[in-house]
Order: structure tokens, then sequence, then C-alpha cells
């Protein structure tokens, strides 16, 4: 879940893969963020998450050419996987009285980037 509610739309957002955006200071720190407000929904669900932001980091911080899946799909003209991958955490956000700006933000500017594109 980690994995794939920070990295997934932040590289989308900014067309980056996954090694440049833990190179990048702004975007590593974003993806801390988003990390540790979808941690505090699964908490908040008595869920306890097997990694965290440092993980992923460790696990994709090399990878400079690996682009995720959300962004093939996105760059392929293909309807992006907001709905189970964000909105999803952000109802049970709200569900748990959880604040989550930064999901919440990267869910509004996915579905915008998704009605504003013209894919061939």
């Amino acid at each position: 879940m980690l994995m794939n509610c920070s990295m997934n739309p932040i590289s989308t957002l900014t067309r980056a893969s996954c090694g440049d955006v833990i190179a990048d200071e702004g975007l590593h720190r974003l993806l801390d963020d988003v990390c540790n407000e979808a941690m505090a929904v699964a908490s908040a669900l008595n869920i306890t998450p097997s990694i965290g932001s440092k993980e992923i980091a460790e696990i994709l911080g090399g990878q400079t050419h690996h682009k995720t899946s959300m962004l093939l799909d996105f760059e392929a003209g293909k309807k992006i996987e907001n709905s189970p991958i964000l909105d999803a955490i952000v109802i049970l956000a709200d569900s748990c009285g959880v604040d989550v700006p930064a999901l919440r933000a990267m869910s509004v500017m996915l579905r915008a980037l998704e009605r504003n594109s013209h894919h061939p």
C-alpha cells in the first residue's frame, strides 16, 4: 500500500523515475510525508505496515530507469488507477478522522491531469 500510494502518484505527476524521485530532496520529502499520512491511516485501523518510506527509498533509490505502473499507464494513454490507490485511502482517512492533505492533493491533481491530458 505505501509504495503504491506514494511512489505511483509522485512519479506520474512529475514524470520522474523511481530513482529520480528518491534523488530529489523535495520529492523525497513529499514521499516521506505521503508515507507518514498513509501510515497514520493504517495505525487508526490497527494495521502495522511492514515497510516505511526509508525502506521504499532503499528499494527504489537506485532504479533510475524504472517507471511506476501508474506512470507507464498514463504515458500509454490508459486510465490511471487513482481511485483504488489514493481515493480509497482518503476515504478511509475521512472515516477515521485522519488528516491526509498530501494524499488528498495528489488525488485531485491526478484527476485533473487525466482530465486535461490529450493522448493521441
